[in-house]
């Protein structure tokens, strides 16, 4: 190869060089523009965050509304003397089903936990009947005996019940006397009577279903134990 041969070879090669350095250069990645894309990631990070943020005070937008008109569908009948007498011989009437069917089954072993959850809805009952007669005022307010003395749970259940059904029962007397008597309640503390016997009803209610359950499972066992 001659020297003029290799002079423009070396000289191409070096032009190639030089090219691959300029084009290098521009692949290199430029401050602001690196500082801009960080700042265009963060702006969508942060509008995806307002959008959850934004449908989660949707949801509970909605689920409040929902409760609202849970709420709303509750109709109570006219809180007036002769409505919350009614409502509270209901619910004594309600207590005494609930003893009869505790006094015919006072033999049956129920589990520990199930005990548990029906000593629970019955110190509900006991809560809200005491907030009653509170609204009363013309009664003292007396607490149960502790479920946990002698007999058996059955019967120590079947005990607390006749001491609601006691309380129910002075609401009931005091509200008819002081009618009689022109002593009227107000209005708010007959709608707060109204609303606690109510609770009271519920969790009647819910007591009935978790027996008649517990006692029904435990009437199986026993057959299959037999």
């Amino acid at each position: 190869m001659s020297d003029a041969e290799l002079i423009e070879k070396v000289s191409k090669i070096t032009e190639k060089g030089e090219e691959d350095t300029k084009t290098f250069k521009k692949v290199i990645p430029n401050q602001d523009h690196f500082e801009s894309l960080m700042q265009q990631s963060t702006t969508a990070a942060k509008k995806v965050e307002e959008t959850n943020a934004q449908e989660n005070v949707n949801k509970q937008a909605t689920v409040m509304e929902e409760m609202r008109n849970a709420n709303h569908s509750t109709v109570y009948p006219p809180a007036t003397p002769e409505n919350l007498i009614a409502q509270t011989q209901d619910v004594v009437k309600q207590i005494d089903s609930i003893k009869q069917t505790l006094s015919e089954n006072s033999n049956v072993d129920l589990k520990d936990s199930v005990q548990t959850l029906l000593k629970q809805k019955l110190e509900h009952v006991d809560e809200n009947i005491k907030i009653a007669l509170e609204k009363v005022g013309s009664t003292e307010y007396k607490a149960p005996e502790a479920l946990s003395g002698l007999g058996k749970p059955l019967e120590r259940f079947i005990g607390f019940l006749a001491h609601s059904q006691y309380n129910l029962d002075h609401i009931s007397d005091d509200i008819q006397t002081m009618a009689l008597d022109n002593k009227n309640l107000t209005p708010g503390n007959m709608l707060a009577i109204q609303i606690k016997v109510n609770y009271v009803q519920q969790e009647l209610e819910f007591f009935t279903s978790m027996l008649s359950k517990a006692l029904e499972s435990a009437k199986t066992i026993m057959n299959v134990q037999v």
